[in-house]
């Protein structure tokens, strides 16, 4: 195996000193992202500025770009940049490309760019500091000293670290590797706060805090690389839990919002587990990981047979982002639903409870979960399933069942909780061209159906749902077709890296459209409802590309 390091250049790359390597702060750590056209960094947090090269158009041949390495081959010479620290960046360029700095004003940070010519070069460094502008040109001065080749390589020996694939398969596919790995490590911070471990962000930007079901993908890409870091991308969320069990969707070492999310914690410490079998770590989760389904037992239990309901918002852009599928046309007239999705991530966190019990010697506890899982089942397949149509749907809590046919009607599927026939019915569904396989399969609602759209959940294709399905297949002996929709899923992925130069949050459905191009809640980029639009260098796609090339055929 040789190693291909990413070299996809293109704008919106996430570029940021990482938690993996030291000290990176939630509060201060300097957050940037890539400018294609002109070369340089656009500064995201937490001051905003734009350090670019004047090329006069010239093209860049990128030999190097990861979320901490920028190497860039110009006409007139080598661009270098790369993160010294969480507030400092150092490099060098031709000295005719004299780099350009502007800061947006700011009464608490101070950011100042120094540079010095040396031979053909001109070495730069640039501080972002709380001690204001003063502090932050005498520390960029004092950065001019580093030695940037031996930061490049301490920076690029994770890569070297990582597992990589076989020569033999495709550079596209290796370089996307590498992209995906480094996207997981520049979401990394330290510990901070009431975090006491390190920690995982869905994206250093826009996002910045860490989501529960976000951090429980994350680990399951980082078990191929570091099993302590997987380890912590649990721990750190189950560290904020609260006494009651309750754990929040989003926390940052001082926020913590009201709503929770998809429990399935226990399914990622199990599949952490079965590559560490670190038992004390698992002694230590299990009562925090029961504690957590306890609460959504309790407190989201509806009378539809005991079923369990997300809880719905107010806002018409995010009906339920505690589903985790914020927009999704399922949630448009409210609630509550007795949900598929819902219902099928707790069945799973029993199954995994019970194989936790079991594997700490608690085999009356294991008995236990396995019994509630099969009675939840039981409750999904005789109130959500429609035999007419063939399919699972939500259903109104006393009411009837939803006609909106979601991607979440599949996950019985991952869970073993449909029948032989009804698998065989579901997957009819799913190989059908004018419902959920289209060019990029599976959107998140069927095609067909009158509420699909590009928006978001209301019909892109996601890796995170593609991989419930995919192991759904393989539950059922659909080993053929599992197989081919996880070349589809990875097909994706890579070929927007090599187009664009990132791994996104979703993609579209048609294979048609740039991601950054679609509609997230309501409208494109910065116009839509949530301020931003398609996230770049998104950790779960990153995740779980990683996990579906590295862990083929074995769960």
């Amino acid at each position: 195996m040789s190693r291909v390091y990413p070299a996809v250049w293109g704008d919106g790359q996430l570029f940021a000193f990482s938690g993996y390597d030291g000290r990176a702060s939630w509060r201060e750590g300097l957050v940037a992202s890539t400018i294609a056209d002109p070369v340089g960094l656009r500064i995201r947090y937490p001051v905003k500025g734009k350090l670019w090269f004047d090329l006069s158009g010239a093209h860049v041949t990128p030999r190097v770009v990861t979320g901490d390495v920028l190497r860039l081959q110009s006409p007139a010479g080598e661009i270098v940049l790369a993160m010294a620290d969480q507030h400092t960046i150092v490099g060098y360029a031709p000295v005719s490309l004299a780099p350009h700095l502007i800061v947006h004003e700011s009464d608490d940070w101070g950011m100042a760019l120094a540079k010095m010519p040396g031979g053909d070069r001109m070495h730069l460094a640039l501080v972002c500091t709380a001690s204001g502008g003063i502090v932050a040109a005498q520390q960029a001065q004092a950065a001019l000293r580093c030695d940037v080749g031996e930061i490049i390589g301490k920076r690029l020996a994770f890569l070297e670290r990582c597992p990589a694939l076989p020569a033999d398969l495709p550079d596209s596919w290796r370089m996307t590797l590498s992209k995906a790995w480094s996207v997981l490590k520049t979401n990394v911070y330290s510990p901070e706060g009431t975090i006491p471990v390190r920690w995982t962000t869905p994206d250093r930007w826009p996002h910045r805090h860490m989501w529960l079901w976000d951090s429980a993908f994350h680990a399951l890409g980082w078990r191929h690389a570091d099993l302590d870091m997987a380890w912590e991308a649990i721990e750190a969320v189950l560290s904020r839990q609260r006494e009651d069990g309750f754990i929040a969707h989003m926390m940052s070492p001082v926020i913590t919002s009201n709503i929770t999310q998809p429990p399935i914690l226990s399914w990622a410490t199990w599949k952490v587990f079965r590559l560490s079998h670190d038992l004390d770590r698992l002694h230590r989760f299990y009562p925090a990981l029961c504690r957590y389904l306890e609460w959504d037992l309790v407190h989201r239990v509806t009378g539809e047979a005991g079923l369990l309901a997300w809880h719905i918002e107010e806002n018409p852009l995010s009906r339920s982002g505690e589903s985790g599928m914020d927009n999704s046309p399922r949630f448009d007239e409210g609630g509550p639903w007795a949900a598929v999705d819902f219902n099928v991530y707790a069945v799973v966190e029993m199954q995994c409870l019970s194989s936790i019990a079991r594997a700490l010697g608690r085999e009356s506890e294991a008995e236990r979960w396995m019994q509630r899982g099969k009675r939840l089942a039981a409750a999904i397949n005789d109130r959500l399933w429609n035999d007419e149509e063939g399919f699972y749907f939500d259903r109104r809590v006393g009411g009837e069942l939803s006609s909106v046919k979601a991607i979440s009607g599949f996950f019985p599927l991952w869970a073993g909780i449909a029948t032989a026939e009804q698998a065989g019915r579901l997957v009819a569904h799913l190989q059908d061209p004018s419902e959920f396989w289209p060019t990029v399969p599976v959107p998140t609602v069927a095609l067909n159906d009158p509420t699909h759209s590009e928006d978001m959940w209301r019909g892109s294709t996601w890796i995170n749902t593609n991989y419930f399905i995919i192991q759904g297949l393989r539950r059922y002996g659909y080993s053929d077709l599992a197989e081919e929709l996880r070349q589809r899923t990875l097909a994706e992925v890579v070929r927007w890296y090599e187009k664009a130069g990132c791994i996104y949050e979703y993609y579209d459905c048609l294979g048609e459209k740039l991601p950054t191009t679609l509609l997230r809640k309501g409208a494109v980029g910065s116009a839509g409802g949530a301020g931003f639009g398609v996230i770049q260098d998104y950790g779960w796609s990153a995740a779980l590309f990683i996990d579906l090339i590295m862990n083929i055929g074995t769960e």
